[in-house]
């Protein structure tokens, strides 16, 4: 149960990080033409943020993720972005989602080398155990 409710409270605390990036985002200066910096903004911010959902959240609920941030991108862009809006929209959740995966590999790396460990030092002490004994 502890586990459940950290992973919920990770994910809506990602969830409320993924909002503030868009809503910070000054739409209204990249609507003038001054978006070259700006667009990064989400490009650099969200993969990090899918990184750690993937790599501290247990459950499969961190495939919806990279929904949220298509989402987010449709509705944001929608306004201003009418010809290449796809295109941000998939580079958007292509980010996020490859944020999500390397956090879930190093998550199942670091859970196997120490499961890894742990049977390699439980093997250790029964030989020490059996060689004693003998």
């Amino acid at each position: 149960m502890k586990n459940l409710v950290k992973d919920i409270v990770l994910f809506i605390v990602s969830v409320i990080a993924e909002m503030i990036i868009y809503f910070l985002m000054p739409y209204l200066e990249m609507k003038n033409g001054d978006y070259a910096a700006y667009i990064l903004l989400p490009i650099l911010v969200t993969p990090v943020l899918g990184l750690i959902v993937g790599l501290f959240i247990e459950r499969k609920i961190k495939l919806i993720f990279p929904i949220i941030t298509v989402v987010f991108s449709i509705l944001f862009m929608v306004i201003f972005y009418n010809q290449i809006i796809v295109g941000y929209i998939l580079i958007y959740m292509l980010c996020t989602l490859i944020g999500v995966g390397i956090g879930w590999g190093i998550r199942a790396l670091v859970l196997y080398i120490v499961e890894f460990v742990r049977k390699r030092k439980d093997m250790l002490q029964t030989d020490d155990i059996n060689h004693n004994e003998a």
